[in-house]
């Protein structure tokens, strides 16, 4: 929008798209390593949750391989549980991504 000559009415100016031919951002869906989720009786009841946590994070812009995702002991409550997923990143450190329950349900 600009202003006109001395006056408050506006003039409407198209702007092109610089980011028009960008790759899409969370496009790449990293590798989850074989046997994750390791499932057991802890995490039976949460297994939908957990594979949705991992898909989240596997889009994540410096996640390069998910390598473990498990119910946390120290973090949630019995209500809302919180789950970590491991991942290596793109600098070759191992990170932690915790998710609540809350927080996966309430994504898309």
């Amino acid at each position: 929008m600009k202003p006109q000559d001395g006056t408050y009415k506006l003039e409407k100016k198209e702007l092109g798209d610089v980011y028009a031919n960008a790759p899409a951002y969370l496009s790449k869906l990293s590798p989850v390593a074989k046997g994750v989720p390791y499932i057991d009786e802890n995490t039976r009841p949460f297994e939908k949750l957990i594979r949705k946590a991992i898909e989240i994070v596997r889009r994540k812009p410096y996640c390069e391989k998910i390598t473990d995702a498990y119910l946390s002991k120290y973090k949630g409550s019995k209500s809302d549980p919180v789950f970590y997923v491991t991942y290596d990143r793109s600098d070759g450190l191992p990170r932690n991504f915790f998710l609540s329950k809350s927080e996966i349900e309430a994504s898309k």
